[in-house]
Parts: structure tokens; sequence; C-alpha cells
């Protein structure tokens, strides 16, 4: 725990978190509960009171390679890419979320009222087979379904763009989607369309950990 008004660390602890690599979203808390959830080396999710500084649950371990999940917005409610959606309190796996490329390195993000789930496709990175879908999907939270697809792809010169990290705006209606490398796209989440993007040199830095800001 940093305090923000002095930099310095206030409480240190150590959890078995699983170090996947591309884990930017191995970490969740909870909207209204002092409670952080994480999985372990042995892809268990654990809650973590970091008021208390203890483990308040550990859940049946998920069985899946898994990297990035995010929790819903009642805090009812845990997903992840290319995973289960999973009920927090009742220890139970009620639907899944299946990636295009069958992989699990897609980032997740949720519409500001909870409704819509997005999963990007950014493949296997540096591994050439299977490309890049060029797609995000897009999920309804109430039934768990796939219910439509944005097509990046459509909006660049080239097939098989990299989707990796979404941030949604809190005004609900734009997503910013980053393809790791050069470019950040601009959707539009009423029309699921790419409405405009964010060029920079390529490689020059990363765009693979976006996150927004506030004015």
């Amino acid at each position: 725990t940093i305090d923000t008004m002095t930099d310095a660390i206030s409480v240190f602890d150590s959890l078995n978190v699983k170090d996947a690599g591309a884990n930017r979203q191995m970490v969740a808390f909870a909207p209204s509960a002092p409670i952080m959830y994480t999985l372990t080396s042995h892809y268990q999710l654990i809650a973590y009171n970091y008021q208390t500084k203890t483990i308040t649950r550990g859940y049946q371990t998920i069985g899946y390679p898994l990297h990035h999940m995010v929790i819903s917005k009642t805090g009812n409610y845990m997903y992840f890419a290319n995973g289960p959606a999973f009920d927090l309190a009742r220890d139970s796996v009620v639907g899944l979320i299946p990636s295009l490329n069958g992989t699990y390195n897609g980032s997740l993000a949720l519409s500001g009222d909870g409704q819509y789930l997005y999963l990007t496709d950014p493949a296997k990175y540096m591994i050439l087979e299977p490309p890049p879908s060029g797609k995000i999907e897009v999920f309804q939270t109430e039934t768990n379904t796939l219910v439509g697809l944005i097509n990046v792809d459509s909006a660049t010169a080239r097939p098989n763009v990299l989707t990796d990290r979404i941030v949604i705006l809190p005004e609900r209606k734009r997503a910013y989607v980053s393809d790791f490398g050069a470019n950040v796209f601009v959707i539009d989440l009423k029309s699921n369309q790419v409405i405009d993007s964010i060029h920079f040199v390529a490689y020059a830095i990363l765009t693979g950990p976006l996150a927004m800001g506030r004015r």
C-alpha cells in the first residue's frame, strides 16, 4: 500500500500471485468492499482483504491458464478472458467468455452500466499462428453470450490487426484500444465502429500498458 501524499510504502505484504508475463489484469478490486482478487500460481482465485491484510476466501481452482480478469460493476461476478464467467458468492461457473483465437492474452473492459463486456484479441504476441482476428468481441453480461464484433481491420489498411489493451471512458460512449506497438484506435460504443486513430512512431513506445487518466 502506497501513501499517495508521500509516495511512501505504508504496508507491505506478500501474496502468491501467478506471474504469467502478460498479466496486466491479474488483480481486480471489489467496487464496494476492501477486497482484492487475484490468481495464485495454481490458478486458484483468492480474495484478500487489504484492510485486515488477510486472505478471506479461497475459491475452487479455475483450472484454466488464465491471465486476465475483470470484476462486474456490482462485485458479484468475475469474468476471465477465454475462461469462465464466475459467480463469486456461489463459487461457481455460470458462463464462458471464449476468445476468437482460443488464447488467454485478451484484455477485458466493461461498459459503464456493466451491461456489455469487451474482449480484445492480441493472439499470442510474437508467435505468428494463429494471427490476430482484427476484431473485438462484445458479450452481454446478463446472458454471458456473444452479441457482436467490432471490426478494427476495416479501419486500417492491413489485415489481422492486433487488438490489445482496452479502456472505456467514464462517459461510456467511447473506448480506446491499443495495438501494442504504434496505434490507439478510438471506438464509438454505440455504433461499435472505429471512428479515429492515434498514431505513434512504430515501436518508439509501446501502447500496450494503456490507462485512462481523469481531468
